[in-house]
């Protein structure tokens, strides 16, 4: 029985080549979906929070905004074609569009390199760590160039894994605690980029195990995330710069001279009104009685 049914699914399978690949586009599409609304909304709120900012910046974020939203309008109507055509066959020839999605990545991993190194420079970050932080971004961008050669020169597949969507379903695990420190997690994820290198480091594992046939899932989405990064960065910035150490080994005076001469001052009768002036006469005693003082507390 078990056998039967075995070889009539095969069979269903072998009658319509790529109908198992669908339901990867969908996961695909839905976070594609997801996290370019978080981008929008990241945006808008950028774009209203800090309008006096750099104009270099305003237009990093647009190109990345442009980009992204460009590649989901394209590949949701290109999975909605294919599947209104019920060609199915196309997903698994390697069309342009599971091209493009390296050379997207290729541009949004470069902008958004080029833009953490240059906000730990601004941090004071120094000279010796960003010499491998520099050569990194370089052979980053090196490693992306071939693989976009390779890309546009090669038929990549796609397989549908079962772990991405158990992780998402299973995010929450039900306890408030927990669920705090999952969001807690998250949140420093994305704005530090923690969770871009580990999805970058899922896809180099999975291109060598799968080779090259079961990334599309891992490198599909991430692009938007690191944008998503690039964004969460801009918002907080006023909290990293408060988190910042400073250095304490030298106290500060609380004053200044300058401060101390605008201060008004009480001058006795007999003494110099001039603040640099050295009064030469002696004390006169008082003649105020305790009890005089205290009342006049």
């Amino acid at each position: 029985m078990k056998g039967s049914s075995r070889f009539a699914l095969d069979t269903a399978v072998a009658a319509r080549p790529g109908q198992e690949y669908l339901g990867a586009f969908l996961v695909t599409i839905w976070l594609n979906s997801f996290w370019t609304g978080v981008m929008h909304v990241q945006a808008y709120l950028y774009y209203r929070r800090f309008p006096r900012d750099s104009v270099y910046i305003k237009l990093l974020v647009l190109t990345l905004c442009l980009f992204q939203t460009f590649y989901f309008c394209l590949s949701f109507l290109y999975y909605n074609l294919i599947y209104a055509a019920e060609n199915n066959a196309t997903i698994l020839a390697g069309t342009w569009d599971v091209h493009y999605i390296a050379t997207h990545r290729l541009i949004t991993t470069t902008l958004t390199q080029v833009f953490f190194a240059g906000r730990l420079w601004a941090y004071g970050l120094h000279v010796w760590m960003m010499v491998p932080l520099g050569i990194m971004v370089v052979a980053t961008l090196g490693i992306g160039i071939a693989e976009n050669y390779n890309a546009w020169h090669l038929q990549p597949g796609s397989k549908l894994f079962v772990w991405s969507v158990s992780a998402w379903n299973s995010l929450m695990s039900g306890f408030r605690s927990t669920n705090s420190v999952i969001r807690m997690i998250t949140l420093y994820g994305v704005a530090s980029g923690t969770i871009n290198s580990l999805l970058a480091l899922g896809s180099l594992i999975f291109n060598q195990i799968e080779c090259f046939s079961g990334q599309f899932l891992t490198i599909a989405w991430p692009p938007v995330i690191t944008i998503c990064a690039v964004l969460a960065n801009l918002q907080v910035r006023s909290s990293l710069r408060a988190l910042i150490p400073t250095d304490q080994s030298i106290p500060t005076p609380s004053f200044s001279m300058k401060a101390l001469e605008a201060m008004p001052q009480r001058h006795a009768p007999g003494r110099s009104t001039h603040p640099h002036s050295i009064n030469r006469t002696s004390p006169q005693p008082s003649s105020s009685t305790p009890s005089a003082e205290i009342s006049a507390l």
